[in-house]
């Protein structure tokens, strides 16, 4: 009888304990979480009333410490110097591109090459981007089109390019380009591109179809202009 007195004076004692920390305060975890409520607590554990009515415990080995002031929390996505530069409008751009192209012709045999492009500039919106390009050129059957032993030209280009519609709200958003420059050993060029861009406003692929007009000097030895159409693929961020 006296044994059961005791153990029921004891339970008595530690819910009068428990029951006498009952207000709003912070309870910092060892794995790093914060969890809020209404604590009570015992020797070896912490009760939590969360303000959606939950009931959580944590041994008070899992507990960090328990302050009744509120943190003070990092102002995530507040602070004007946090910017998201996958949504920024605004700012500096960059993009690989490598293209495969046939020239274009009648009466003549038509010749493949291939290009490999960077370029970048500045982004005043999603739908006009300014900027500069220089690219790499390879031509397949240089003698059956170029007046020269070496297969390679390198373009250096002026680019603008933008969105037809705007990509807020769609991950597939159709595009245009217009590349006007020139091209080391070749001449004057020009290359107006239209396709899709697949991803986010500042992180996306690029596929598009392309219209390349070269000024180059052709294998008889005299300066020609020749037509090209190839398709781009790239990505742009």
């Amino acid at each position: 009888m006296k044994k059961r007195l005791l153990t029921i004076i004891v339970a008595l004692a530690s819910l009068l304990t428990a029951s006498a920390d009952g207000r709003t305060a912070w309870v910092f975890l060892n794995n790093g979480n914060i969890v809020k409520g209404t604590v009570t607590k015992t020797d070896t554990k912490v009760f939590i009333t969360t303000d959606d009515g939950s009931e959580l415990s944590y041994p008070m080995l899992e507990v960090n410490r328990i302050s009744y002031k509120a943190p003070k929390l990092p102002a995530v996505g507040t602070d004007p110097d946090l910017k998201d530069m996958a949504d920024s409008d605004k700012g500096f751009w960059f993009s690989a591109q490598l293209s495969g192209a046939y020239t274009l012709f009648l009466s003549h045999h038509c010749s493949p090459w291939t290009e490999l492009d960077l370029a970048g500039g500045y982004r005043f919106s999603q739908y006009l981007k300014v900027g500069i390009g220089v690219g790499g050129r390879y031509y397949f059957e240089n003698s059956k089109l170029r007046d020269s032993s070496i297969k390679w030209s390198f373009p250096i280009y002026a680019t603008v390019r933008g969105n037809f519609l705007p990509d807020t709200y769609r991950t597939v958003t159709p595009y245009y380009a217009v590349d006007l420059g020139g091209a080391i050993r070749d001449g004057f060029m020009w290359r107006p591109t239209f396709g899709i861009r697949v991803g986010q406003t500042r992180s996306a692929f690029l596929v598009g179809v392309s219209y390349t007009g070269q000024s180059l000097r052709y294998w008889t030895g005299k300066d020609k202009y020749v037509s090209s159409l190839g398709i781009t693929v790239g990505y742009e961020f």
